[in-house]
């Protein structure tokens, strides 16, 4: 029974998008990290707040809007190669603007989950609690809100992965 549904198409689809989705978190990670920590190197203290503004004035939802659509052009690239290679051609230009409006779509359901997550959820969180968990790599040291922004950015990812699949299957690559 497994192994009937491990080689179904759809099945095969969504893991090779899976695989593509977690280049896509990587690049949406390093891209927004690097807006908020290393941008922000130049400016002498690394701390971000994260209920405001960074150091160099850089808005978490502007970097995480940069780190989405960093993400997604890895994404369409990809998938179009790969995922959906089988879909009937469309014109690029047409397909293109499916994948972005549905991207898009994602993106504002993305900042909407971070914005419940970090506004309401981590307005009242104690984030001592991730002091414990705090990281320190290659010198840089991620406190206890940086790494909180990160989750809720993981968070937001699995979500809107399901919700993009979902949509580019059945009209961005529909056979």
């Amino acid at each position: 029974m497994f192994a009937k549904l491990r080689n179904a198409p759809v099945v095969r689809r969504f893991s090779k998008f899976v695989l593509i989705g977690l280049s896509c978190l990587v690049v949406d990670l390093v891209v927004l990290n690097v807006m908020l920590r290393v941008l922000s190197l130049s400016a002498g203290d690394v701390r971000i707040n994260l209920w405001g503004v960074g150091e160099l004035g850089i808005n978490k939802y502007i970097a995480a809007t940069v780190a989405f659509l960093c993400g997604a052009a890895n994404g369409y690239f990809w998938n179009r190669l790969w995922t959906f290679r089988e879909a009937p051609a469309k014109r690029v230009k047409v397909q293109f603007m499916q994948y972005v409006a549905v991207g898009v779509s994602g993106w504002l359901l993305s900042l909407l989950i971070m914005a419940v997550l970090v506004e309401g959820v981590g307005s009242r969180l104690d984030l001592n609690v991730l002091s414990a968990l705090a990281l320190r790599v290659s010198d840089v040291e991620m406190d206890a809100q940086l790494l909180y922004l990160n989750l809720v950015r993981l968070t937001a990812v699995a979500v809107v992965a399901i919700w993009d699949f979902t949509l580019q299957s059945v009209w961005t690559f529909a056979h």
